[in-house]
């Protein structure tokens, strides 16, 4: 068997895809939603940790969202072209879906008191996810008592607002 048959990613249909990225685009929110395709990718063994890295690096290069982009990236590396459109597409629908729902009910009623309690809620689910995504990637990198220095530091000089340059060059 020769290296390139070896790291051939296993054949991926394009209604797993699309199933795939349905589930994240409905489950995941902002950086969140990377840190799910990554994981759902490495645990099928679709795409090697090397071209999930060069993805997200190559991405942060393109002008627009971060997310949309891997989800095209990751897309294109799997099925090529019509997987990066199937990708995108079902990985934007839920939340295109939602948003035009919202705006059709929110123009249908008015200006309903109740809008200002829903968005707390939904901050209020927001700040749930961040701390999710702080204590993984928490338990991820800090792995010494030297890294939780560091990082106890960092987080102090970022409540004393230091600019976060500063911070990082230390």
């Amino acid at each position: 068997m020769t290296t390139s048959q070896s790291n051939a990613p296993p054949k991926v249909s394009l209604a797993q895809l699309a199933w795939t990225f349905l589930l994240t685009g409905l489950t995941a929110f902002g950086f969140t939603a990377l840190q799910s395709l990554r994981s759902v990718i490495k645990k099928h063994g679709w795409l090697s940790d090397e071209k999930l890295d060069e993805g997200l690096a190559l991405v942060q290069v393109y002008p627009g969202p971060i997310n949309f982009d891997y989800a095209a990236y990751l897309g294109y590396q799997m099925r090529g072209v019509f997987g990066a459109v199937v990708s995108t597409l079902c990985f934007v629908f839920p939340s295109f879906t939602l948003m035009v729902a919202l705006s059709q009910l929110y123009f249908s009623t008015g200006n309903p008191e109740w809008i200002p309690r829903v968005f707390m809620g939904l901050e209020a689910v927001v700040v749930g996810i961040l701390i999710n995504l702080i204590l993984d990637l928490g338990a991820i990198s800090i792995r010494n008592f030297k890294t939780v220095i560091i990082a106890v530091l960092a987080l102090a000089g970022l409540v004393i607002q230091i600019n976060a340059l500063w911070i990082v060059l230390a």
